[in-house]
């Protein structure tokens, strides 16, 4: 019975030519798959709406001006779009630390300025990269503090270890933190957490820092709303591929099954806001 009404509902919604139903007697739901080539993980997005895929009619790609800066009137699709970005570069490379840099307020009280930020921050990491580390690879997230100055979340890849040295200190995690000597000595302060080991054995923990990091693109303030929150250095990985299909067997067998990751749900909206669909996360790794 709850069958059909969806079935009507839809109907009436998009009309009976836009709707592609699935002619199956078992519970249906649409999975989306994320394929990450060079870590190996695949996350799939399980949609809980059965049976139903509305056939959208293919819109004209809007083409931005080079140089131009995002300025779509949809706040939220804009945030979604930045966050999206910076949580397929964490699983799509392998990382070596996640880490804060932070400034010596009185020593660059250009801190406070998110122009000059943005510019130094990866000027320096540029030539860092060209003068003594050439394998170096960062994707870094700008965010505000309380006190008005900004600092950088960043991950952090190829570096030497002659640059990082261990501490006294350990995190929740009992993972001991480390320090980036040369950006403490010429502008304030760092705390690297060593993460490579979690594409191997632990998604979960990844999957959360990648959506610590990424919820940063939407804490902000009004003057910087419209600018451009994180930077990458070159020749990292692309996006991922997508796939897509229906999958038959029920929810719960997903959630329990031990080759995969669950990560918990949350709640889909649509333009206006409203909650119109529920989708879960999992992630495995490929065998290769």
């Amino acid at each position: 019975m709850q069958y059909n009404n969806l079935i009507n509902d839809a109907i009436r919604e998009f009309g009976s030519q836009n709707i592609t139903i699935i002619t199956d007697d078992a519970p249906a739901y649409r999975v989306r798959s994320k394929i990450y080539p060079l870590t190996g993980l695949i996350e799939h997005t399980v949609y809980e709406t059965p049976m139903l895929l509305p056939n959208k009619p293919k819109t004209k790609k809007r083409v931005k001006p080079l140089g131009s800066v995002s300025v779509d009137p949809n706040y939220n699709k804009r945030n979604n779009r930045a966050k999206q970005s910076v949580y397929d570069y964490v699983l799509g490379n392998r990382f070596d630390y996640w880490t804060t840099l932070t400034f010596n307020e009185e020593k660059h009280p250009w801190c406070f300025d998110y122009e000059e930020v943005t510019k130094v921050v990866p000027k320096w990491f540029a030539n860092f990269k060209r003068r003594h580390c050439p394998s170096l690879f960062y994707l870094m997230v700008f965010e505000v503090r309380q006190s008005g100055a900004w600092h950088v979340h960043l991950f952090l890849g190829g570096v030497g270890s002659q640059y990082v040295i261990a501490t006294k200190h350990k995190n929740k995690y009992n993972r001991t933190w480390h320090d980036f000597v040369p950006w403490s000595k010429q502008f304030g302060f760092t705390s690297l957490d060593p993460i490579g080991t979690l594409y191997d054995t632990d998604h979960t923990s990844l999957f959360k820092i990648a959506s610590y990091l990424s919820k940063y693109m939407t804490k902000t303030r009004s003057s910087e709303a419209n600018k451009k929150r994180f930077r990458v250095s070159h020749g990292l990985t692309p996006k991922p591929r997508d796939s897509y299909r229906f999958e038959s067997q029920p929810l719960e067998t997903l959630k329990t099954d031990t080759t995969k990751q669950y990560h918990g749900y949350h709640y889909v909206r649509n333009d206006e806001g409203a909650i119109y669909n529920v989708a879960h996360k999992f992630t495995e790794r490929s065998m290769k």
